[in-house]
């Protein structure tokens, strides 16, 4: 009888074990057909989640995607902000960080374009020899640019520039500064003189007198040092007067046995207007009216040639060569009153350089060639100005009345 029991049981058990797994095996095919395309999916990538984030000591939970995308986003700002507050690259080499360096030189380039919008002209130097009228007696003197102080140097007396107005310089600097040129009366109509100040020695020495009546303008020095040409008013046939260019040793020397040479004889009807000016390649330049209009014209240190480099109906005068020779400023009427212009040494590229409405002529050249100075009338009164090759910075130079200025080299 216990036998009989413990088979039933038996059997009881096995059944309920095959009841057990048909059960499981009805779950598990309504399990795969609902959620198994999920489940794939999510063995899918498994992996790929799981090697982004591998180097991460401890991390044991399954990661998102999510966290991929945040890492990169978070170093593109991180690189943008170094760049912004230092911009000196950063080491790493990181794609993002690569992006990001290709920002660097704009941003360098742009702080560095700000101090190239100021132009900057160092100081000027040097003294400025000019003609002055002190209780009605006519007289150079000259300003120290280092100090701003003006010392008196020598009556001149009414000489041939200031007869005849040219508004040319009266006195120039040697090439070494050691000695002054100028022209002197002692009366007026009375015979005029070419003379110079050595401040070596303290010497004040006559290389050429004209005749009574006879009258000089415009002095100016070879480049070496060794000549001085001038102009003189020359009496011409037919009761005519003319003007000739004439050369004097600065030694006292006597020139080819002659006290002068002559260098050009104008033809008749031409007229002086002022501004002999000798440049450093030999060149000499001056203003005359040979055209029936006052043009510049430049000619050869022996005489030939007699070249128009203006061409204008204007009044063009007064040249002034700067110190390398290349350019030439000079006054000029063609804006409706006297301005101050520079034009290269063979007539081109002319550009205005005096602004507003005063009247402004006779130019000078600073020795370093970055600026001019120049006689400008205002309230009425000429006076010595001086400003840079844009015609910025103008600066006035004295006070007390002044003009015909002359820059030491």
């Amino acid at each position: 009888m216990a036998q009989i029991e413990d088979r039933g049981a038996q059997r009881f058990r096995t059944i309920l074990v095959l009841l057990t797994l048909i059960a499981l095996v009805g779950l598990g095919t309504i399990l795969w057909l609902t959620q198994g395309q999920t489940l794939l999916t999510a063995l899918q990538t498994k992996p790929s989640a799981t090697a982004t984030r591998t180097p991460t000591p401890g991390f044991t939970a399954t990661p998102t995607l999510t966290s991929t995308p945040a890492a990169t986003a978070t170093s593109v700002i991180r690189a943008e902000t170094a760049v912004i507050i230092a911009p000196t690259p950063m080491p790493t080499a990181t794609p993002p960080m690569t992006a990001t360096a290709t920002l660097t030189p704009t941003l360098a380039a742009t702080a560095t374009l700000t101090p190239t919008t100021v132009v900057t002209v160092s100081a000027p130097f040097g003294s400025i020899a000019y003609h002055r009228t002190v209780n009605g007696i006519e007289s150079l003197a000259s300003i120290n640019l280092g100090d701003n102080t003006i010392t008196p140097l020598v009556d001149v007396g009414l000489v041939g520039d200031l007869l005849f107005n040219t508004h040319a310089p009266i006195g120039t600097w040697s090439p070494d500064n050691t000695r002054l040129a100028y022209i002197s009366t002692f009366k007026r109509d009375g015979p005029n003189a070419l003379r110079v100040i050595d401040f070596r020695n303290r010497t004040n020495t006559v290389l050429y007198w004209t005749r009574e009546n006879g009258v000089l303008f415009s002095p100016a020095w070879s480049p070496d040092g060794k000549r001085i040409a001038f102009v003189e008013m020359v009496p011409l046939r037919e009761n005519q007067t003319g003007w000739s260019i004439y050369l004097v040793n600065a030694d006292g020397s006597l020139c080819q046995g002659k006290a002068v040479c002559t260098l050009r004889t104008n033809a008749q009807g031409e007229q002086y207007h002022g501004g002999l000016a000798w440049s450093s390649a030999g060149i000499l330049a001056l203003g005359s009216n040979s055209t029936g209009g006052n043009d510049v014209f430049t000619l050869f240190a022996d005489g030939w040639g007699m070249f128009n480099l203006t061409q204008h109906p204007a009044d063009d005068s007064l040249p002034a060569f700067s110190p390398d020779g290349k350019q030439i400023a000079f006054t000029s009427t063609r804006d409706g009153h006297y301005q101050i212009y520079v034009m290269d040494v063979h007539g081109g590229n002319i550009r205005r350089i005096s602004r507003g409405d005063s009247t402004d002529y006779a130019p000078t050249w600073s020795p370093d060639g970055k600026w001019l100075a120049y006689t400008s009338v205002r309230d009425g009164e000429p006076n010595i100005y001086m400003m840079d090759l844009q015609g910025n910075n103008v600066r006035r130079l004295t006070f007390d009345g002044g003009d015909r200025p002359a820059w030491s080299r």
